[in-house]
């Protein structure tokens, strides 16, 4: 009975070694992303907002947004924030963290889910 408590703590001691790691590899690089994303967003954010163009916001968007927005959908909603909100006057940069979350979860095709 011994040896079989001892094998258990040596499993559980080993699993929460790999679970430190694993936290670490993350914490390390989600402080990469954090600058990675707010350099992004303060290089994109002035040039759209600038002038609230769809011509300006087309070359920062990725291929999945504009299969499920195209622009005819995406020009009626910049000519609403022309129109509202105006040309950007002051941009102060971005705060916030980005968040990175993992799904192991499929979906009901079989291929995993995004």
């Amino acid at each position: 009975m011994r040896k079989f408590f001892a094998g258990l703590g040596i499993i559980f001691l080993g699993l929460i070694v790999i679970g430190v790691v694993i936290f670490c590899i993350f914490a390390r690089d989600g402080k990469r992303l954090d600058a990675q994303s707010k350099a992004y967003v303060d290089q994109v954010v002035p040039v759209i907002a600038r002038s609230w163009n769809v011509n300006d916001f087309y070359p920062y968007i990725s291929p999945e947004l504009s299969k499920v927005a195209p622009r005819e959908k995406i020009e009626p909603l910049f000519a609403a924030l022309a129109q509202r909100l105006g040309p950007i006057k002051e941009y102060q940069g971005s705060t916030g963290d980005s968040n990175v979350s993992y799904k192991t979860s499929l979906d009901f095709h079989g291929a995993p889910s995004t």
